[in-house]
């Protein structure tokens, strides 16, 4: 075995030991905690989806979301991503994108009016966005639907 292999059965043992030796109404409290916790990462990665979904026409960074729920974005970018599985950009752009997609079947919005609408202040950036998401430029997504 290797020394990290070792290193990684010695803890095993001792969190172990610990366990056992722990009372039973420890070992309540800590899951009581856990599952409170875990509860509550939910409940505030819910807010976050909500008000990315309401804001996506606006300028949005960590540090705003920061702000808007009083935690660190290191908090923030680590409890989204354990909750979803993706970043909160990547979460945002996927909204973005999808929303695109749909506005761009109106006929009467422009690709720069749907670039606006779903938080692209530059049209260039949008547009590579959008063929780097859907392997098409938003026109050619257009003509097809």
């Amino acid at each position: 075995a290797t020394a990290s292999q070792e290193q990684s059965v010695k803890n095993a043992l001792e969190l172990l030991v610990l366990s056992l030796t722990e009372s039973p109404a420890t070992q309540r409290s800590k899951r009581v905690e856990a599952y409170t916790q875990l509860k509550h990462r939910r409940n505030i990665t819910g807010q976050i989806k909500a008000y990315l979904q309401e804001n996506l026409e606006k300028t949005i960074t960590l540090e705003d979301l920061s702000r808007q729920f009083s935690y660190s974005p290191a908090s923030i970018r680590r409890i989204f991503k354990a909750e979803t599985g993706h970043t909160v950009m990547a979460y945002l752009t996927d909204l973005r994108m999808d929303r695109a997609k749909a506005l761009l079947k109106d006929k009467h919005l422009s690709v720069e009016a749907v670039a606006t609408a779903v938080g692209y202040a530059n049209l260039y950036y949008f547009s590579n966005a959008f063929k780097h998401k859907f392997g098409r430029s938003p026109s050619q997504y257009r003509k097809e639907h």
